[in-house]
C-alpha cells in the first residue's frame, strides 16, 4: 500500500502544469449549456425558409434559443412543450449559429425530438440528452481518432464528516490516473511501479498550499488519449498526512477497485473497455477508509513468554471464524508495542464498509517471521481453530470514525524444542 501512495506523489510532481482546462466536462461547441431535457439526444433541427417557429418537444434534448442568424436570418425556435418530438421551427435562410446544448436529462429514453435545438440558416447541432444511466454529461471523443476518452463522474459513499477535524472533514485532493495494467504498484512479477498512461489532479496544483475540494463536490474529470482497454484508479486524500507520509490509511477514498469482497495485498484494478474514436461516460464509486482506533492490552491471566514487547497489528474481518486466505476489511500499520506490566496502547488503522466487523490483534512477542508464530499473543478463542474472541463492532453506514478495544487473551505455544532469542521494542 505504501508504493501506491508513492506513485501518487510522483503523479503530483508530474502534473504540476495541469490546469482546469484539462479537467471536467465541457459543453459541445456552439453555445452555452441549455436547459435540461428528458431522454436521449434529439437530432439536429431542420433548416428551412420562413420565420422561426417553436422548437422541438422534450422527447429529445431540451431546446434552447438559438443565436441570431446572419444577415437576413431569423431567430431559432424557443423551447417547446413536453411530449414526443415535434418539428423544429423553421428559420429564415442565411448563416446562423448553432443553438446551445441541452444538459443531461432524466436518463430514460424518450421519443427522439427532431428539433431539440432550434436553428436558423445552416444546420445546427442537436441538443445533448441523458446517458440512459441517470443522466449526466456527454463525453466528447478524443482528439486522436485512434484513441478513446473517458469522463469520470464520482459517487462517494455518504459519510458523516467532522468539520472540526481537517483529516475527516471531507475536503481534500483527487488523483485520477489510467493504466495499462491492473497492478500498477509492484504487482505480481513487477519490480517497479508502472507509470500511468495519463493522469490528472483536482484541484490542480496552484502553489505551496493546495486548494481543496469536497469529496461530495467533485466535478466530472476527463482523460483522453486512451487505448481500447484501461484500468482507472482514483485516490482522494481527505487525510493529507497520509499523502505526506506515503501511506494509504484512514481518510483516503478508493475508486477503481472492487472492495465488496474485502481487501488483499495486491488488489487489482477493474478493467474498462473503450471504443477508439469515442468518449465514454463512467460512474465511479468511491469507498472511504474509515478511521478506527483500537485500544489493546493483555487479557487477565495471560503470561507472555518474552515480556509482551514486539510488533503488533490488527485486522478487521467480516466473520469471526477465519479460514485460510480470509479476506480482510481493514487493518492497522505495524507498530512495536510493549504491553507488559499492565500497559495499554491505542493503534489507529482503517476499516471499509458498514455493518459487523471482527477485530483480530496479534503481538509477535519474539518478532518471528510468521504472524501467529510461537509466543505470539492474540485475541483468539482457545479451541484449536481460528475464531476471534471479542473485538466485535457494528459500524453505521455513515460512520467515519470509531473506537474499539481488544484483549490479547491467547498465548500461541512454542513448537517443541524451540528457543527463540528474546526481543523487545527499541
Amino acid at each position: 500500500m505504501r508504493s501506491l501512495v508513492l506513485s501518487t506523489l510522483l503523479l503530483l510532481a508530474a502534473c504540476g502544469g495541469s490546469t482546469e482546462d484539462d479537467l471536467g466536462s465541457t459543453s459541445p461547441a456552439g453555445g452555452a449549456a441549455g436547459q435540461a431535457g428528458s431522454g436521449v439526444s434529439g437530432s439536429s433541427g431542420q433548416t428551412g425558409a420562413g420565420q422561426g417557429g417553436t422548437g422541438g418537444g422534450a422527447g429529445g434534448a431540451g431546446g434552447a434559443t438559438a443565436g441570431t442568424a446572419g444577415s437576413g436570418g431569423g431567430t431559432g425556435g424557443s423551447i417547446g412543450p413536453a411530449g414526443s418530438g415535434g418539428e423544429a421551427g423553421a428559420g429564415q435562410g442565411g448563416t446562423g449559429v448553432s443553438g446551445s446544448s441541452g444538459q443531461g436529462g432524466a436518463g430514460v429514453s424518450g421519443s427522439s425530438g427532431q428539433g431539440g435545438t432550434g436553428v436558423s440558416g445552416s444546420s445546427g447541432q442537436g441538443g445533448s440528452g441523458g446517458t440512459g444511466q441517470g443522466g449526466g454529461p456527454d463525453c466528447a471523443a478524443s482528439p486522436d481518432a485512434g484513441k478513446a476518452a473517458v469522463c469520470v463522474t464520482f459517487a462517494p459513499e455518504a459519510m458523516d464528516f467532522e468539520a472540526e477535524d481537517p483529516q475527516l472533514d471531507g475536503q481534500g485532493l483527487m488523483f485520477l490516473a489510467a493504466y495499462d495494467t491492473p497492478f500498477p504498484d509492484q504487482g505480481p512479477g513487477q519490480e517497479d511501479d508502472v507509470p500511468p498512461i495519463v493522469s490528472t489532479i483536482f484541484p490542480p496544483p496552484s502553489g505551496p498550499t493546495p486548494s481543496l475540494v469536497g469529496v461530495d463536490k467533485l466535478p466530472t474529470l476527463r482523460l483522453e488519449g486512451l487505448p481500447a482497454k484501461v484500468y482507472l484508479r482514483a485516490l482522494f486524500f481527505d487525510n493529507l498526512e497520509a499523502l505526506e507520509n506515503q501511506n494509504v490509511s484512514w481518510g483516503v477514498w478508493l475508486g477503481g477497485f472492487d472492495t465488496s469482497v474485502g481487501l488483499q495485498e495486491a488488489l487489482p484494478l477493474n478493467a474498462l473497455e473503450l471504443k477508439p474514436g469515442q468518449g465514454a461516460a463512467v460512474a465511479m464509486p468511491l469507498v472511504a477508509l474509515r478511521r478506527l482506533e483500537v485500544s489493546v492490552k493483555l487479557g487477565g491471566g495471560v503470561k507472555p513468554l518474552d515480556g509482551a514487547s514486539g510488533p503488533f497489528r490488527w485486522f478487521a474481518f467480516a466473520d469471526p471464524s477465519l479460514q485460510q486466505n480470509e479476506p480482510f476489511f481493514g487493518l492497522s500499520p505495524e507498530r512495536c508495542l510493549s504491553l507488559g506490566d499492565g500497559n495499554e496502547a491505542t493503534v489507529r488503522g482503517f476499516v471499509i464498509g458498514g455493518g459487523d466487523r471482527h477485530l483480530l490483534g496479534v503481538l509477535n512477542d519474539f518478532n518471528q517471521g510468521d504472524l501467529l508464530s510461537g509466543g505470539s499473543l492474540a485475541n483468539l478463542k482457545n479451541g484449536g481453530g481460528l475464531e476471534v474472541a471479542g473485538g466485535k463492532i457494528s459500524l453505521g453506514p455513515k460512520e467515519y470514525r470509531r473506537s474499539a478495544a481488544i484483549d490479547l487473551s491467547l498465548l500461541v505455544p512454542l513448537p517443541p524444542g524451540a528457543q527463540p532469542a528474546p526481543y523487545s521494542c527499541p
